[in-house]
């Protein structure tokens, strides 16, 4: 592709937050793509969440910002900026995501920004799991029995038909955060039986049952629900949500329904669990963990600070905690 002289200066989104030894080729491409720009000439603008990158050394870009990877923060970004184009491609999932997010919404073609290398139908055929597979299809190349499902039903239904073990995979995430293998439809079940047994009244046994129940086809990446097991057995839980029925709504993504069979208590599974999810907090590109509890003295040794009161719809007051990640 021959180098266009009306592009002086390009935005390059980074990938955000990266697990060792996962997605470092984001890093590593956004780097190399900043060094072929800059010796081209161009202007070079980099915004990445993630700190702990190659990419993000000063010598990289000519300007480089630290900053969440949220659509309102790259608006600002380019307002500021004002890049004639965007690199959407090199900063995995979150790029791609971001990319679709500002040209979908119109906010690209008002600021007169270019979309490079792949445009907003590429990226649709590339990540849209019907889409893609439509795709291959008409080009005759085999796929693996699949179907995009939005609610448990369906999901179900579709196993049935092409039989279990089945992989579960969320799209548009980061790396497949959320995704596993289901061995059969009688687990489900029993994740969603659980969280009610531990948290759940009487009057509230349907709000996890639809919760777990809709998640399997959520489009956004929250709410996610873990547990943890012992050969067959599960003996913990918890889950990441985006509202924790309190008033600080400001503060997300919240740690919810934490909870460790009193027999395997004091053997640090409640911290590997919580680490857990603060690591698929941070996959997803947050920066920040929150909680609400009357506990005082557990949170704290998992890295959580005081951060005020919160007041709930029912009149009580919970502790609100808060960790960075």
């Amino acid at each position: 592709m021959p180098k266009d002289p009306r592009i002086k200066k390009v935005l390059v989104i980074g990938s955000g937050p990266i697990i060792i030894g996962q997605a470092a080729e984001f890093d590593y491409s956004g780097t190399q793509a900043c060094r072929a720009l800059k010796s081209e000439g161009i202007e070079t603008v980099l915004v990445n969440s993630n700190p702990a990158t190659i990419m993000t050394d000063p010598d990289i870009a000519d300007h480089v910002y630290i900053e969440p990877l949220t659509a309102e923060v790259v608006e600002r970004i380019i307002e500021k900026e004002k890049p004639d184009a965007i690199l959407p491609n090199l900063g995995g999932q979150m790029g791609l995501n971001l990319s679709m997010e500002l040209a979908r919404s119109g906010f690209l073609d008002r600021s007169g920004v270019r979309l490079l290398a792949c445009k907003p139908d590429t990226i649709d055929r590339a990540e849209d799991r019907q889409l893609f597979k439509d795709t291959m299809e008409k080009l005759n190349q085999p796929c693996i029995p699949s179907k995009v499902v939005e609610d448990l039903d369906s999901a179900m239904a579709f196993a049935d038909v092409i039989g279990y073990p089945v992989i579960v995979r969320p799209a548009f995430t980061m790396g497949g955060t959320g995704g596993g293998i289901c061995e059969n439809p009688e687990k489900l079940h029993e994740i969603t039986a659980y969280f009610q047994q531990q948290w759940a009244s009487e009057d509230s046994m349907a709000v996890y049952e639809d919760a777990l129940r809709r998640c399997i086809g959520a489009k956004n990446p929250l709410p996610q629900w873990y547990w943890l097991q012992d050969g067959g057995s599960i003996v913990g839980c918890a889950g990441l949500i985006t509202n924790d029925f309190i008033s600080r709504g400001e503060l997300w993504p919240w740690l919810c329904a934490l909870y460790i069979d009193p027999r395997y208590r004091g053997h640090g599974l409640a911290f590997r669990l919580i680490e857990h999810i603060a690591q698929q907090a941070r996959q997803l590109g947050f920066t920040q963990l929150h909680l609400c509890t009357d506990l005082e003295g557990l949170y704290e040794k998992a890295g959580f600070y005081f951060n005020g009161p919160g007041y709930h719809p029912w009149g009580e007051v919970s502790r609100v905690y808060s960790r960075n990640l």
